[in-house]
């Protein structure tokens, strides 16, 4: 079965950015096929009318680096009809709440952003828990957690295995290093892994991606799911090849 695509905005100075190696002071307004301009409502709409995709995945940069949620875009692009899947920093249930309350699909939980599995085990709580999604941010394989935090242990396998014992049911993987490099998708064989040992777990990746070809190999891992941006910018993918 082929993995759902949803398609990524990086937010940034209210401009879609192009995210490249997590380096972001280095990003720069989109220039993409789809459309003209940086502006990320034209951009979620391109998606959803040239290739058809109404999953997104949007990354609140700004929001990330500790100001407040793009709210209104939030709001915008659901009303437009799209499914957001928002990373705005997470890291208290008051933000959480006001980012689900904009109406966006579900918020990333992730793990450059919290603080160790208490805050995590209070977010999840009185949440549905297909809206929270637990994001194990990578960087060359390697974990990236928040600055003091504590886990009892942060390889990549054990945070994703205490975010299951706290109750999440959805993880993405995402391999900064990896983001608009084009080079294949980062950190596959780790996805996989997750896949095999808990196969209750819905699972996205992102961060790599090269063509058609990812599409396939990311089906055979089992994952369920794939971020793709820039291969939808310079035209390496496009709505023939999502199938």
């Amino acid at each position: 079965m082929q993995p759902r695509v949803v398609a990524v905005i990086d937010l940034k100075g209210g401009l879609a950015v192009h995210a490249r190696g997590g380096r972001r002071q280095e990003y720069r307004p989109i220039q993409s096929v789809l459309c003209d301009g940086a502006d990320p409502l034209r951009l979620a709409r391109a998606y959803r009318d040239a290739l058809g995709l109404t999953d997104v995945y949007v990354a609140d940069l700004d929001a990330i680096a500790g100001a407040p949620p793009w709210l209104d875009f939030y709001e915008a692009a659901t009303g437009e009809g799209l499914r957001l899947i928002v990373d705005a920093g997470i890291a208290d249930p008051r933000r959480r709440d006001e980012v689900l309350a904009s109406g966006v699909s579900a918020v990333v939980l992730a793990t450059e952003s919290l603080d160790g599995p208490a805050t995590l085990g209070a977010l999840v709580r009185g949440v549905e828990p297909g809206r929270l999604i637990f994001g194990l941010d990578l960087r060359a394989g390697r974990s990236v957690v928040a600055a003091g935090a504590f886990w009892p242990a942060d390889m990549p396998m054990d945070l994703i295995d205490s975010a299951v014992a706290i109750g999440c049911i959805r993880v993405l993987v995402l391999d900064l290093a990896g983001i608009g490099s084009g080079a294949g998708v980062a950190s596959l064989a780790m996805a996989s892994e997750v896949v095999r040992r808990h196969p209750r777990l819905e699972v996205a990746i992102g961060g790599g991606v090269a063509g058609r070809a990812d599409l396939e190999a990311v089906a055979q891992a089992g994952v369920h799911a794939l971020l793709v941006g820039s291969a939808f910018h310079d035209g390496r993918l496009g709505r023939d090849d999502l199938g």
